[in-house]
């Protein structure tokens, strides 16, 4: 399965989607940064939905740390909440990414990129989406280990082949360099798919399980947000919440009606001693 598709922006200008007919899925910049919407995003996402045509988003990082690259997930995921997405919520890290860090007094390595991949990309599977990884050759080699292929990959290679494969890594789309296509004035980037998204593909009892038991697990990795710092507070002070059997909170896990019971009848007890 091949499909060809584009990838965009605000750099490609006010795009006329009823002359978009050839693009079989679009990878569309949400923004960048620490939330900064791309100008160009709702038009475009709009535009696919109209036009019926598949897309997904990529985030272009200025993060430096972990938690600058959690939030600018979280940032991302608000703004595709309207949307239905066929294809991923990509991670993008490139050479902007890395002159911006060093100018802030930050120098990338190895070990800091790939924990920035991990903390975007768990996060948007936390919220329900799949998470993939921008990168191309070079700084794939160089800024992301082998940990990160637990995402699917796009790879940005440019050139008449993909040369580059890996056994552990699962390559959705491969980035190959500037195409013409119709409604667009100038040529914009390249992509082709090896993925059908526009079928459903059946999910297994198995797999449903498996990815929900990732999905709690992950939930409950969360860091609470700095809103409900009293509250939280107070819940631990007055014996509330007290954790569970490795001592975790779990701020972000959602709650059964064995825990509903507990924490109620902790709260009588609390009413009851004062």
């Amino acid at each position: 399965m091949r499909l060809k598709g584009i990838d965009i922006s605000e750099h490609q200008g006010t795009v006329n989607w009823a002359l978009v007919t050839e693009a079989e899925f679009v990878m569309i910049r949400a923004g960048y940064g620490q939330g900064t919407t791309d100008r160009e995003f709702r038009r475009n996402a709009e535009g696919c939905t109209m036009r019926g045509i598949p897309f997904g988003v990529y985030w272009f990082s200025y993060a430096r740390t972990a938690d600058m690259a959690r939030r600018e997930a979280e940032y991302c995921l608000e703004l595709i909440r309207p949307y239905r997405l066929r294809l991923p919520v990509a991670f993008d890290w490139e050479y902007d990414s890395r002159a911006h860090a060093r100018s802030n007094g930050v120098e990338p390595t190895r070990e800091l990129v790939t924990a920035m991949c991990h903390s975007f990309c768990k996060t948007v599977r936390a919220a329900g989406h799949t998470p993939m990884n921008y990168t191309n050759v070079d700084y794939l080699q160089q800024f992301f280990d082998e940990s990160t292929f637990e995402y699917p990959l796009w790879l940005a290679q440019w050139g008449e082949e993909r040369t580059w494969a890996h056994p552990k890594a699962d390559i959705w789309l491969w980035q190959y360099g500037l195409t013409r296509t119709a409604g667009f004035p100038s040529p914009v980037d390249g992509n082709i798919a090896y993925r059908d998204f526009n079928k459903e593909d059946p999910v297994t009892y198995e797999e449903f399980k498996e990815y929900m038991e990732r999905y709690e697990t992950e939930l409950a990795e969360l860091p609470p947000g700095d809103w409900s710092e009293a509250e939280r507070a107070w819940a631990e002070q007055t014996g509330l919440i007290r954790g569970d059997e490795q001592g975790r909170r779990r701020w972000r896990s959602h709650m059964t009606r064995e825990e509903y019971a507990v924490t109620q009848y902790r709260q009588a007890e609390s009413r009851d001693s004062l």
